[in-house]
């Protein structure tokens, strides 16, 4: 998936890749200048913790990524997959407009989640409708912290394998958020 910004220049790259052997051989080198004012940055590799397809067929047009800096605690990791999986997926999984979600966990157990929309309508009203889920008997709210930073792009181009789960995959951003 490629992202642009408010000004439609390239601005991010997502990329997937079936396991961790190929993606060590994908581009998480240093810094590099591809043309066009464009700079890849050295990325980070997550695996893939979970893919939902949502309502919507798309093409998706919009992505918003939710970072959750690590390191993380098991008891954390636990809390927040249980807690996308049995409130905040069904609460959104319905809405117009949502294609699919994307969450991924780094070794320290910083986490990141995509949210993939055809607009941006679509990802506020995933947003009003998580805010006003309840919390599941037994969810610890210590342990559900929001994330670090949240950041909304414009997608240029973006095909999601049917067969993820398990795939490895690492941000590359390039510039700012959208």
């Amino acid at each position: 998936m490629s992202t642009s910004g408010d000004d439609g220049a390239p601005d991010g790259l997502i990329t997937l890749w079936r396991d961790a052997g190929s993606a060590s051989t994908g581009p998480a080198a240093p810094a590099v200048d591809a043309g066009g004012g464009v700079r890849l940055g050295a990325g980070r590799r997550y695996t893939v913790t979970g893919h939902f397809a949502g309502a919507a067929t798309g093409p998706a047009r919009y992505l918003r990524q939710a970072s959750f800096d690590g390191p993380r605690t098991p008891r954390w990791t636990t809390a927040f997959d249980r807690a996308g999986t049995e409130r905040i997926w069904p609460a959104v999984r319905d809405l117009p407009g949502i294609v699919a979600t994307l969450a991924g966990r780094a070794d320290d157990g910083a986490t990141v989640m995509y949210l993939l929309a055809e607009t941006v309508e679509a990802l506020d009203a995933a947003t009003g409708r998580v805010l006003s889920t309840s919390l599941l008997p037994g969810e610890d709210p210590a342990l559900l912290t929001g994330p670090d930073r949240v950041e909304v792009h414009r997608l240029m181009h973006a095909v999601l394998p049917t067969d993820i789960p398990g795939a490895q995959h690492a941000v590359l951003p390039t510039a700012g958020p959208a």
